[in-house]
């Protein structure tokens, strides 16, 4: 198959515990015979994210430990985009996943700028948990911001949430966003169509468009995109009826100005309050607020200390991600390998492997747990306390409450 003339690439952004991944997933398991390369930020020592990821070796890229919108200069991200764009692999998107304490902003400006042939910025589409997204506001009221260089707004797990809820944050979305469009999901269930294959390029209209806003009045020497909004010309001219049979209702004001010269109006003068070429620490991220804790052992763990411990949620723990191995191996929610794990706030699933192509099942316990102020030594503590080399009493109980828990 020969290679696109262009390659789109496209920012994937949302908070910790958001969904990004399931939304990538969703679009890597459609048949449509489209060829996805990805680039997956994990914020953690373990790249948890990379290993969920359903992308072959060969299109995949993991960053583990850092944060991409902060990798000095634009070389960083341009270096593992020229990889995926080698004509040989015949991709036809690239998706960039942040981690989920990037700016999407700074994130976007640092792919626009791509000095990579072919690569051009395709626009950010950020993931809205509708569960947690009001009370995480209320801790970081500058999150808000981030719709607003958002062309398309993913507002997951609607399912979770009474639909006056559901329409309320779509509202409320809209208005922060200046209009992006709105998309409800389940499980991170995306219709791909409305990522990829948009319209071609118009070109750019005068006045201030995105590229300017995230330059500051800079030039935009250098970048190989007419623009960005591939994402939101594709989510204005993709039919409604058609999106909700896949993914949802699409909820966007018709009046907003969703063309590919992205001279939309979205208000991209907003004060970040900080330099974005500047993320170190006192830069004002999120990354400099949040921290992980990395936990790996091959001894199994009691079912009923490790559900203890996700009930007591230790103090600053937000999220919990990885890969955990009961010592119960049979019965009602066991499995022969490690059960994926992920806790957002007080919401707890869990869900069997699959298989993923190139990869072999994972046997061990391997934690990424993130939070603000972590104690490092308590939290190790306590996890290696849930470690046994045999069934405690209660313990195939516990695996009867774990089933219930399983996606």
């Amino acid at each position: 198959m020969p290679a696109r003339d262009t390659l789109p690439v496209i920012v994937l952004a949302g908070f910790l515990g958001s969904g990004k991944t399931t939304v990538l997933n969703s679009l890597l398991h459609a048949r449509d015979g489209r060829r996805i390369g990805v680039i997956v930020n994990d914020f953690g020592d373990i790249p948890i994210d990379g290993w969920l990821v359903d992308a072959s070796v060969d299109t995949s890229i993991t960053l583990g430990g850092g944060c991409l919108c902060c990798v000095t200069g634009a070389g960083g991200v341009d270096d593992m985009i020229a990889r995926l764009a080698d004509p040989a692999l015949a991709l036809d998107a690239i998706v960039i996943e942040a981690s989920g304490v990037a700016d999407p902003a700074n994130l976007a400006r640092r792919v626009s700028h791509t000095r990579v042939p072919r690569a051009r910025f395709a626009g950010v589409v950020l993931v809205i948990d509708a569960v947690e997204h009001l009370r995480t506001l209320q801790r970081h009221p500058r999150l808000a911001q981030d719709g607003l260089v958002a062309d398309l707004i993913v507002l997951n797990k609607v399912d979770l949430v009474a639909s006056d809820a559901a329409d309320a944050l779509v509202r409320r979305l809209r208005d922060t966003s200046g209009g992006a469009p709105v998309v409800r999901t389940e499980h991170g269930r995306l219709d791909p169509d409305l990522l990829f294959d948009a319209a071609p390029p118009r070109p750019r209209a005068a006045g201030p468009t995105l590229f300017d806003a995230l330059d500051e009045g800079a030039g935009a020497a250098g970048m190989t995109a007419t623009g960005p909004g591939d994402v939101a010309a594709a989510a204005s001219s993709t039919d409604t009826a058609d999106v909700a049979s896949a993914a949802g209702a699409v909820d966007h004001d018709h009046d907003h100005d969703h063309d590919h010269d992205h001279d939309h109006d979205h208000d991209h003068d907003h004060d970040h309050d900080h330099d974005h070429d500047q993320c170190g620490p006192g830069a004002g991220h999120l990354h400099d607020l949040y921290g992980s804790v990395s936990f790996q052992t091959d001894t199994p763990l009691s079912p009923t200390r490790f559900l203890a411990l996700l009930h007591e949620h230790p103090q600053g723990l937000y999220r919990l991600k990885g890969y955990v191995r009961m010592v119960v191996s049979r019965g009602p929610g066991a499995s022969r390998h490690a059960l994926e794990v992920h806790s957002v706030g007080a919401h707890v699933t869990f869900a069997r492997q699959h298989a993923r192509r190139g990869r072999p099942s994972i046997d061990d316990t391997r934690l990424v747990l993130i939070g603000v102020d972590l104690d490092r030594d308590d939290l190790d503590r306590r996890l290696r306390a849930c470690e046994t080399s045999a069934p405690l009493p209660g313990d195939r109980a516990a695996m009867v409450t774990v089933n219930r828990y399983l996606s």
